[in-house]
């Protein structure tokens, strides 16, 4: 949060894998570098991302908190959780999604609240023109978690615990992809094309 502050970041958010356990810290260090922080989520049933939710306001919180548990209790599947998320809607909450399927079923029902979500450092074209010609908004997001080779050791330290087992025995899927170490900062600012000129 610092480092985003000092590029004079006004908004950041911060997606935790399906959990909410960073967002005390989060919102804490947001608060004492005067960045407006969006407290968001990847929801991951079966360990694939499939959403990506964002709190706006306490209704949406009570709502996350619902999915989260029955995620991780192992009672929403993927199917599940668009079909709960269809029926009952996600009042309070912006989902951004990032597979046209999934922007398809749950813009069927309402568009409101709703975004592609275009990856920095991935094709982002067709996502956009889909979108754009449906009404639904897209956003900017970079999916990096770690800028620094301690970031990389941080991270497989936590998938070791969510997996219980040590780093040792962490596999090669578990190792960061080239997309998700953060490009340098003046690289987002000055040179990434807009989605239009992909």
């Amino acid at each position: 949060v610092r480092w985003a502050a000092d590029q004079g970041v006004g908004t950041l958010a911060m997606w935790d894998w399906n959990n909410l356990y960073g967002m005390m810290r989060f919102l804490s260090a947001a608060r004492e570098y005067g960045i407006s922080p969006l407290v968001g989520v990847l929801l991951a049933p079966e360990e694939e991302v499939l959403l990506r939710a964002v709190c706006l306001g306490k209704a949406g919180f009570a709502r996350l908190n619902g999915l989260l548990s029955r995620i991780l209790d192992g009672t929403l599947d993927r199917t599940g959780l668009l079909e709960d998320l269809y029926q009952g809607g996600w009042e309070g909450l912006a989902l951004l999604f990032h597979d046209q399927d999934v922007g398809a079923f749950l813009s069927a029902r309402s568009p409101r609240d709703l975004y592609g979500a275009l990856f920095f450092g991935r094709p982002t074209r067709g996502l956009h023109r889909w979108c754009e010609a449906r009404g639904i908004r897209s956003i900017a997001c970079l999916d990096a978690v770690a800028r620094t080779e301690e970031d990389q050791e941080f991270y497989q330290l936590l998938r070791a615990m969510e997996k219980n087992t040590t780093i040792q025995a962490l596999g090669e899927e578990e190792l960061l992809k080239e997309y998700q170490w953060a490009p340098p900062w003046d690289c987002l600012l000055y040179t990434s094309p807009s989605p239009r000129d992909r």
